[in-house]
């Protein structure tokens, strides 16, 4: 959570229209859903030079050490509800109930949470579908740590396996 304000270039502007926007104490999953999709942006590691490891951040040909983390991760996210298409008859047929509600209440608080990212990270040029592969694997994905006596949020490569 701290890395990703630090690390990327739109860090603090993206945590203060977060903390305006969503709940208190959340910011933290818009923080580390753009992290995840800047690094997995990011060239594959070289075998003669893997300066992620460093922690230097400010390396300009750094590569993304957890490519092959990230690479693990599924893509497919059909069984998620807030993902149905219109269209689909499972939808068509939750319509008028609460789970129904539900599920596009999410879906447009979703759709709020892209075009905040949208809107402080444009260099990212995330696609919706990219930028809810990310959210998803934070949400899912994610352990609390203490770091430095303080409670942060992190993605841990391999811990959830």
């Amino acid at each position: 959570e701290d890395r990703s304000r630090k690390v990327l270039p739109f860090g603090d502007a993206l945590h203060i229209a977060a903390s305006e926007q969503f709940q208190s104490g959340k910011t933290w999953i818009s923080l580390l859903t753009a992290y995840l999709l800047w690094e997995r942006a990011m060239p594959r590691p070289s075998l003669n030079r893997i300066s992620h490891v460093s922690g230097n951040a400010n390396d300009s040909e750094e590569s993304c050490f957890h490519r092959p983390f990230y690479d693990t991760l599924t893509a497919d996210l059909h069984h998620m509800p807030m993902l149905w298409p219109p269209g689909n008859s499972l939808h068509q047929h939750l319509q008028g109930t609460r789970f129904g509600f539900l599920i596009n209440l999410k879906r447009h608080l979703l759709e709020r949470e892209f075009a905040l990212l949208q809107s402080c990270a444009p260099v990212l040029g995330a696609t919706w579908d990219e930028f809810v592969w990310a959210r998803c694997t934070v949400c899912n994905r994610t352990f609390e740590l203490v770091m430095h006596g303080k409670v942060q949020m992190g993605l841990i490569p391999w811990a959830d396996l």
